[in-house]
Order: C-alpha cells, then sequence, then structure tokens
C-alpha cells in the first residue's frame, strides 16, 4: 500500500460523476477501468467496480427522489389538457384525458387475468393462476417462476434429470 495516494473528497466526486456519465455511454466496468488508468487515476479494477456501485446506487436514489416531482408533473399536465379541452368543447377529448389521469392515478382495478402455463416440468406442467396480483407481485412471481425454470434447465444440462426443454409461455 505504501506509495499509493487517497483520492481528495472532491476528486473522489469528479470520479464517480465520470464514471456515472461513462455508463450512461454504454461503456462497461472494463472499458471504464481503461479511461481510469488513460486519466491517471491510480486505481485497480475493484476500486472502478465500487465506483460504477455507488455511481448506480446515487442513480437509483436520484430517480426515486425525482419520481415525486415527475409524477405530480404529468398529474398536473393533464388537468391543464383536461381545461383546454374543456374550454373548447371537446368533451371526448376530456374523457380520454380523465380515463389516463385515472389510470396513473390507479384509481380503478385493472385486474387482468394472468395464466402462466410451464411446459416440460417433471409432474407434465402446471397452470399457476396470477388474477388479481398487484404488478409488483406478478413481476416477483414471473421472476421467481424464470428461476425455477432456468433451476430445472440447469439441473438437466448436469444430469440431474430434470426435462431440459421446458419452456415458459404467458397467456393473458
Amino acid at each position: 500500500m505504501a506509495g499509493k495516494v487517497r483520492a481528495t473528497k472532491v476528486e473522489y466526486e469528479i470520479r464517480i460523476n465520470t464514471v456515472f456519465e461513462l455508463l450512461l455511454t454504454g461503456l462497461s466496468v472494463g472499458n471504464i477501468y481503461g479511461h481510469a488508468i488513460l486519466c491517471g487515476w491510480g486505481i485497480g479494477y475493484e476500486q472502478v467496480r465500487k465506483y460504477v456501485q455507488e455511481a448506480t446506487k446515487r442513480a437509483i436514489v436520484a430517480l426515486e427522489e425525482d419520481m415525486e416531482g415527475v409524477f405530480a408533473l404529468e398529474i398536473k399536465k393533464r388537468d391543464l389538457l383536461y381545461r383546454k379541452l374543456f374550454e373548447g368543447k371537446d368533451f371526448k377529448g376530456c374523457l380520454e384525458v380523465l380515463k389516463d389521469r385515472s389510470k396513473l392515478l390507479k384509481l380503478y382495478d385493472e385486474t387482468t387475468r394472468h395464466i402462466v402455463e410451464v411446459k416440460g416440468v417433471s409432474d407434465g406442467g402446471m397452470n399457476i393462476d396470477y388474477s388479481g396480483y398487484t404488478d409488483e407481485e406478478l413481476e416477483r412471481a414471473m421472476r421467481n417462476v424464470r428461476k425455477f425454470i432456468d433451476s430445472a434447465r440447469n439441473r438437466g444440462s448436469s444430469g440431474e434429470g430434470a426435462d431440459k426443454q421446458g419452456t415458459s409461455e404467458a397467456k393473458p
């Protein structure tokens, strides 16, 4: 460790912002590491990975903070559009804006019946009824189904007897 100099807080912040910008351009961690070498940052690959993690974490926090304002702005845009359409006596347009605004606010339950059919599972397949799930619950359930399918495929490819031709089809 002798000879290595820690970045100052200002340098660290500049590097995190630079890494964030490089991530936005689509560069990989390896490419960002190359950039760090060219810039003489004097850090290793693992430190670049930590910078990438920090930049990503900050981006997520900023997005979450911005979403409340963005959401309020979108509602206000619809309110303005509705008022202008109403003044112009475009009642069909008003109805469309109200529908869109209500959908954005999730005022109505638009429960859709979601059936997932999993084929090629050792018990001959299965149907899972996800009707009534929220979007978040449905996404979580679908991730779990995909993990199950992937693990079954991996077991099958390693000779543990799982059906390697398992597929997943979502039916609305």
